[in-house]
């Protein structure tokens, strides 16, 4: 949850660099770690809570539901976009077969008129208080009607990445599709069927950046921007190893917990450059076509402090000492 703090700042920064042309969004299963079915005194609860009243002040566009997210019932959820958090899922309805939460939200940025819809997993949850319908059931009435009155539409899926390069493939209806697979980590954008396809790792070691050079479809592979950018980020990690690496002494055990993260991002951005100068090999270099770059930000602990978020831990953790008490 702390990581929340340096996810604002980071929020706060791009959306300085893009002079507010920015959409904030979230696949999913960002309030509980893992499923299950927990009070509504469980600690997994009281954090919940905490993250849900933090999301309320990330200005969110939109944010869709995961089977995790469902742990704490549908009351949690509830009270959740009561709170302000743009929750969305085009499939999931209560007993009486009523959509539970807004199939989809509209945003503008400029001219741009963009539909995000959120579809959850099916396979997630059973409960006997909602149903989660196929995507593929709701999506075929759903898209027609959106692609009419939108420029783009954006998926979030709260679903494997299988799954979603599944979905994606029925509907060419949809540009761009985020997932939220607790599976993967990082996922470079590749194109499946019609549609850009990514995600970012879950648990806030990272904030994706996808900037999108908008002329309607086919997506283009324009990669050379960002493997320059990539090789840099990656030349840069190297050194810092190398000087971690070659401390001496009492102060090598001091630095020793600041090596595994720069492995670990070393290892992530020579994935991303082995994906993208794959993906550039079959580059078309055409103009009439939308492109992308891509970065994933580590959010790493600076010490900067958001005085409502800290707040919040602080009370949080509060609480958890007094439910550990009972």
């Amino acid at each position: 949850m702390g990581g929340l703090s340096e996810k604002a700042n980071t929020l706060n920064k791009i959306g300085n660099n893009t002079k507010g042309r920015l959409i904030n969004v979230d696949a999913g299963n960002f309030l509980f770690k893992r499923k299950g079915q927990f009070s509504s005194e469980s600690k997994e609860v009281i954090t919940a809570k905490a993250i849900a009243e933090i999301y309320s002040l990330l200005g969110f566009d939109a944010v869709a539901v995961g089977g995790n997210d469902l742990s704490g019932g549908i009351s949690l959820l509830l009270e959740t976009v009561t709170l302000g958090v743009p929750l969305t899922s085009a499939n999931i309805f209560d007993s009486e077969g009523k959509p539970v939460f807004e199939p989809f939200r509209r945003t503008q940025i400029g001219d741009l008129s963009i539909a995000i819809v959120g579809i959850s997993d099916p396979e997630s949850v059973v409960s006997k208080d909602f149903v989660i319908r196929k995507g593929t059931d709701v999506l075929v009435e759903l898209l027609p009607e959106l692609e009419d009155s939108c420029d783009l539409i954006l998926l979030l899926a709260a679903m494997p990445l299988p799954a979603t390069v599944e979905l994606v493939g029925h509907f060419p209806q949809i540009d761009i599709a985020i997932a939220a697979d607790n599976g993967q980590g990082n996922v470079t954008p590749f194109l499946s069927a019609t549609s850009l396809l990514t995600q970012t790792g879950n648990r806030g070691r990272y904030q994706g950046v996808l900037s999108v050079t908008w002329n309607g479809k086919p997506w283009g592979n324009n990669t050379t921007s960002s493997l320059t950018d990539l090789k840099k980020r990656l030349k840069s990690v190297n050194l810092q190893l190398h000087q971690l690496q070659n401390i001496q002494g009492a102060a090598a055990i001091s630095q020793k917990d600041k090596i595994t993260p720069l492995k670990d991002s070393r290892a992530e951005l020579s994935e991303q450059i082995m994906r993208l100068e794959e993906a550039q090999k079959t580059e078309t270099g055409s103009s009439d076509v939308s492109t992308y770059k891509h970065h994933f930000l580590p959010l790493k602990n600076t010490g900067r402090v958001d005085p409502q978020i800290d707040n919040i831990i602080r009370d949080t953790k509060k609480q958890m000492a007094i439910a550990n008490k009972k």
